[in-house]
């Protein structure tokens, strides 16, 4: 009989000490699986902005393209927003003569801290 109460006195607070070492794993993931997600979601805000910046590029690119071919206007095409809007904006810039052939044209859009750039030779 004196050994089965040494047993027990023995095994006393092992439960507690699996179940702590138990909550503290759980938590280790639940931490590791969180970091993956908010760097997940801030990669796709990040992929977001880029698409906006290139479609405000595309912008400029068929801006100064329309100057060119249906008003003839070349030196006064420098940039603008789309929908008036300050944050979607783009620069246009061109190169050699609007009438011969191997002009560029360097169409850079920016969104938020998004920024992409097209160039165009017609």
């Amino acid at each position: 009989m004196k050994i089965s109460k040494i047993n027990k006195k023995s095994q006393s607070g092992q439960a507690l000490f699996m179940v702590t070492i138990m909550i503290a794993v759980l938590m280790g993931v639940s931490l590791s699986v969180s970091s993956m997600v908010v760097g997940s979601i801030k990669t796709s805000s990040g992929w977001a902005d880029s698409v906006k910046a290139f479609h405000c590029a595309d912008t400029g690119v068929e801006e100064a393209l329309y100057q060119i071919r249906k008003q003839g206007l070349c030196d006064n095409i420098t940039g603008g927003s789309v929908y008036n809007s300050p944050t979607y904006i783009y620069n246009v810039t061109i190169t050699a003569d609007c009438q011969e052939t191997g002009s560029t044209v360097t169409s850079t859009g920016t969104f938020s801290s998004a920024a992409r750039k097209i160039v165009i030779t017609y």
